[in-house]
């Protein structure tokens, strides 16, 4: 039988490896006989199976908040329930991971005295039923129910779980929708994204697990035929192609929500970043100007307002609240409405104090034409003919640069062409056409300092 993991350089007088991982040792004849099933328990973020075997108590765990999880995170979590004794209480944990390859995979580590881990090993499922004495079961990262996880046992036919992604749980948008009055735009987006989210979580559980019984039914060695099913996906009522919400109702209902100052809207925002970025919400990125080293910058800084005191954050406020330092200063720009926060140095470096972070909005609220560009300091500004100065449009997850080539710098090419027409056109989306050769060559040559660019050098860049 192979040896997974080895420690180089730890071996015995006769040159054989030191230490052996538990779960992948040979075992004798009849060993499975003695082991007995204890329950199972929530350690940390993990719904925890426990064994007791030849070895000494065993834990399988299923994470509740990861798609696959870590082995190592369960073993700290074990760590700081039992203190540095821990391996007298638990000899190995595993944790369950789904590979498209060949199946479900496990990962396991021993816990040794010291308090010490062993390297990271990958035990299968048919040498967990020989230790076991029964097969272990798989539940899928959709079909993690807690209460059907902790009422598993030996022998017990599938539960039936509603398919929630662990990693995107649509409760909370559910929960909004339910609070909102008939036709808002916040219940629509809300219940929309909610049955898309646990839509796509059904189709994944399912094919899966047809890749597991196309697995059994293909191999005859494979390593599926030691697993049992610990959940199956409930049956839908409907299954409807959602399709895709007005584009007005999307950004309506967004807009509301960012602008709302309560816990469940933040953790529905935080949800919506993890799906989206946050595609169809006012703003995109988050960019960071340095006033003390660029001028555009200083003059844009000027214009904040100071936070009103003695309220919570709006969603937007707190998404940037959450990335600065705990004294960061919450500022407003009068002409977009959107969040700034100042902070001192960067992640404690001095060297460019006050630089502030600020929300970037996905199209400019400007009146007038656009009449120049600045490049200073890494980022855009946008000046409009009435005197207005705004930082570049721009998207979560489509970011724009200068001064050299890639994507960021044809997003800006793409984007500059769009609002010499229209200062108010939407952001570039990944769909649009390649820009102007001009533009491109403008935005991609190397500067060290600021630079500015009226509207007639960028119409002459862009020959048209």
């Amino acid at each position: 039988m192979a040896l997974f993991n080895r420690r180089k350089g730890e071996v015995t007088a006769d040159g054989k490896p030191a230490y052996e991982p538990l779960l992948t040792r040979p075992i004798w004849e009849g060993a499975g006989r003695d082991a007995a099933f204890d329950g199972t328990e929530i350690i940390g973020d993990y719904a925890v199976l426990r064994w007791s075997t030849a070895y000494g108590p065993v834990l399988l765990g299923y994470s509740l908040t990861s798609g696959n999880g870590s082995v190592r995170a369960l073993s700290s979590a074990v760590f700081r329930r039992y203190g540095k004794n821990a391996h007298q209480h638990v000899v190995a944990v595993v944790v369950g991971e789904a590979y498209w390859d060949n199946g479900p995979r496990l990962t396991a580590l021993d816990l040794l005295p010291g308090p010490k881990r062993s390297a990271q090993y990958h035990p299968t499922f048919q040498q967990l039923n020989t230790l076991f004495g029964t097969k272990a079961p798989w539940f899928h990262s959709a079909l993690r129910d807690r209460d059907a996880i902790t009422a598993w046992r030996p022998g017990a036919a599938p539960a039936l779980v509603p398919a929630d992604d662990v990693e995107l749980p649509a409760a909370d948008l559910a929960l909004l929708a339910v609070d909102e009055p008939d036709g808002s735009p916040v219940a629509q987006v809300a219940s929309h994204l909610a049955r898309t989210m646990r839509q796509r979580a059904h189709h994944a559980a399912e094919r899966y697990l047809e890749h597991i019984a196309e697995d059994i039914q293909d191999d005859k060695h494979s390593d599926c035929h030691w697993l049992t099913l610990g959940a199956l996906p409930r049956p839908r009522a409907h299954d409807d192609d959602l399709g895709e919400l007005p584009e007005l109702v999307r950004r309506a209902g967004w807009l509301e929500l960012t602008e709302r100052r309560d816990v469940l809207a933040y953790r529905v925002a935080h949800l919506v970043q993890r799906w989206d970025s946050g595609e169809d919400w006012p703003t995109g990125a988050a960019v960071e100007v340095r006033p003390t080293e660029c001028a555009t910058a200083a003059q844009w800084a000027a214009t904040l307002t100071q936070a009103p005191e003695g309220r919570q954050p709006t969603v937007l406020d707190k998404l940037l609240l959450d990335e600065a330092d705990e004294d960061a200063q919450l500022l407003y720009d009068p002409a977009t409405d959107l969040p700034a926060v100042v902070r001192k140095g960067i992640h404690g470096d001095e060297e460019f104090p006050d630089n502030i972070v600020t929300a970037v909005p996905q199209r400019l609220p400007a009146h007038a034409e656009l009449e120049a560009v600045t490049f200073s300091g890494e980022v855009v500004w946008v000046h409009s003919a009435d005197g207005g100065l705004w930082l570049a449009p721009q998207l979560g997850d489509n970011g724009i640069n200068y001064g050299y080539g890639g994507s960021g710098a044809v997003t800006l090419a793409q984007l500059l062409d769009r609002l010499l027409d229209d200062i108010t056109a939407p952001t570039v989306d990944h769909h649009a056409p390649q820009p102007p050769a001009g533009l491109m060559k403008l935005v991609t040559t190397e500067t060290e300092t600021t630079v500015t660019y009226s509207r007639a050098q960028l119409l002459a860049a862009r020959g048209r």
